[in-house]
């Protein structure tokens, strides 16, 4: 599998951003609150029941905005990598296997809110509220790196195909180790180059160090409610954990 495809790319995002669904109507800002709520819950939450009604939740939100489930499942394998590289030594320090279970379902699940966020809303409409609440250099390097890192998945494809082309099966573990580093310094390299010829591109259509963006989504009724089950469902789900599932324990 390439690796560009266990990530949506510019276009998809764009693709199923601009669709018309019962979330993609939603506020930017309410969206934004919501996948942010969830993912602070998730942190927080040691039921794993509980932490599968989250799970289950965000499932039912990508039917409700016609998402790719798929697709969706298949872009979780990259943050799934990371998540079992981190978690695949924690057994042998003393931390048992639901510990470890709850740690890889949380971090999926997490990644799956996000990525509701990305798929349902413009990437120019979320920047704008981004940018009210984060110092402008740093909103401003999340929208570049949100369009650029697939730039560099693309970049990483390419030299792992031309480098298996031209060394065929067979190699080494030695030679392979020292055509990873050669790899990783020519993405370094790569990845500077472009940075120099996007910012010529940038300050010859006037940027100052700011992205200015416009927007005329107005707050309403709908997107309060939606904000409001940001704050509703972690109180019932922290509660349910407090005294509801302690209560049942034996």
């Amino acid at each position: 599998m390439e690796l560009h495809s266990l990530f949506p790319n510019p276009m998809v995002i764009d693709y199923y951003s601009t669709r018309d669904s019962v979330l993609h109507r939603l506020h930017p800002v309410a969206k934004l609150i919501f996948s942010i709520a969830m993912v602070c819950t998730l942190v927080y939450l040691q039921s794993l029941p509980l932490i599968l009604v989250l799970s289950a939740l965000v499932l039912v939100l990508f039917a409700a905005a016609r998402l790719p489930l798929g697709k969706a499942l298949i872009w979780s394998a990259l943050p799934a990598f990371f998540v079992v590289s981190i978690v695949l030594f924690l057994p042998l320090i003393g931390y048992s296997w639901e510990f470890i279970a709850k740690l890889a379902i949380k971090g999926v699940t997490a990644a799956w809110y996000m990525f509701l966020l990305v798929l349902s809303t413009p990437t120019m409409s979320l920047g704008k509220y981004i940018s009210r609440i984060l110092p402008s250099w740093l909103s401003d390097a999340f929208l570049l790196s949100l369009r650029y890192v697939f730039y560099f998945f693309g970049e990483a494809q390419r030299v792992l195909t031309a480098a298996s082309s031209r060394q065929g099966e067979g190699i080494p573990w030695g030679r392979r180790i020292k055509l990873f580093g050669a790899m990783i310094v020519n993405l370094i390299l790569r990845g500077y180059d472009k940075t120099e010829r996007v910012y010529i591109a940038m300050k010859s259509r006037g940027y100052t160090g700011r992205v200015n963006l416009v927007s005329d989504e107005r707050f309403r009724v709908r997107d309060a409610a939606y904000t409001a089950l940001a704050v509703v469902i972690p109180l019932v789900l922290v509660y349910l954990e407090k005294v509801v599932m302690l209560w049942l324990l034996p």
